[in-house]
């Protein structure tokens, strides 16, 4: 079968102060260095290896410094990506397409996408570990930042094309991130995989009821039992048996149980309607259409079925599936065809 490679893999190295035995020859070590880079501070030295399919493996000696290393990773390869996630869910995509996407930054605002991100933010703070972590990221995307503005590295091609379109230089669109702007990229990921408008939708169906066959043949007919027999039939397949204080007999239901029942809300019918319209909008954009790119993709192949014996596990399930899959597996060797990345501090 085919082999799939990891994304990335988070492990850790020991790093010994001035005058103590070297540590014990990795493999890491035999892996030919391409680049070095430096970046403000870290605190020891990180390791990045890309295998013969650019797929990136990080290493790091502490959570600080692997955040910075996977941080400076990610925005080489995904910077455009990131800056339209967190401008996503903080309601900013304003700020870099202008009036046109200002109903999006309202619908972010609207559905709490930005109060979440604040909140996890205000969280994480809070944690020492977790904030060494997410606040490295942001020190490693900065970094990459500086980089591309200094001219040590190429703009991201998206960048390319947006310059021309907006009148500025691709390096004028990159902009620093905070360790808020990292957890806001994962709020627009969390809404990407739970998202969704069945409520509503239900609700304003329900409302819909008594107008639904207006003006057309057998009107009378049709709206009969619609509301009885229909929407508040909810009958069990099988009995059912619940708390004895809920007790209600019908079609089904043994003494001391009772069906579950579809509720009316009250709300008026065009407030339901407009609301359903917006979180409709939503879903599209976040590509979680059910009836379009919508799919999972979270799966797991056990040693007895992948090449070499090692299990393998992709965990990027209803994601719409022209966003690229990531996928882990347990640690090797390195391959000593790869090319190696160090990353040290200032």
């Amino acid at each position: 079968m085919r082999r799939l490679l990891p994304i990335a893999l988070l492990t850790a190295l020991s790093c010994k102060p001035d005058g103590e035995a070297p540590p014990a020859p990795s493999p890491l070590l035999d892996v030919p260095a391409s680049a070095s880079w430096t970046i403000p501070g870290m605190t020891g030295t990180a390791q990045v290896i890309r295998n013969p399919q650019g797929i990136p493996w990080v290493y790091a000696e502490n959570r600080g410094d692997l955040g910075r290393a996977l941080g400076f990773v990610l925005a080489r390869d995904r910077y455009f990506y990131m800056d339209l996630a967190r401008r996503l869910s903080q309601g900013r995509v304003a700020e870099l397409l202008g009036a046109d996407a200002l109903q999006t930054d309202i619908e972010s605002r609207m559905t709490a996408m930005t109060w979440i991100g604040d909140h996890l933010g205000a969280l994480i703070r809070n944690d020492p570990e977790m904030s060494a972590y997410f606040g490295g990221v942001a020190e490693g995307v900065n970094a990459h930042v500086a980089a591309v503005q200094a001219g040590l590295l190429p703009p991201p091609t998206e960048y390319g094309l947006a310059a021309g379109l907006l009148g500025t230089t691709p390096e004028a669109l990159l902009t620093p991130f905070s360790l808020e702007d990292v957890v806001a990229g994962m709020v627009t990921v969390l809404y990407e995989s739970g998202f969704e408008t069945k409520d509503v939708g239900r609700s304003a169906d329900a409302e819909r009821m008594s107008t639904l066959f207006a003006g057309v043949d057998l009107e009378t007919l049709r709206q009969a039992g619609l509301d009885e027999d229909v929407w508040n039939r909810a009958d069990p397949v099988k009995d059912v048996a619940v708390v004895s204080d809920w007790a209600e007999r019908g079609p089904g239901v043994r003494a001391g149980s009772s069906p579950r029942r579809a509720r009316r809300t009250g709300v008026a019918p065009g407030v339901l309607s407009r609301l359903h319209a917006h979180t409709q909008r939503i879903e599209d954009r976040l590509h979680h259409d059910w009836q379009h790119g919508f799919g999972s993709n979270a799966w797991a192949v056990s040693g007895e079925a992948s090449a070499d014996g090692r299990a393998m596990i992709a965990t990027d399930g209803h994601l719409d599936l022209s966003i690229p899959r990531c996928s882990t597996k347990s640690a090797s060797t390195p391959s000593t065809s790869a090319a190696a990345t160090s990353i040290k501090s200032a």
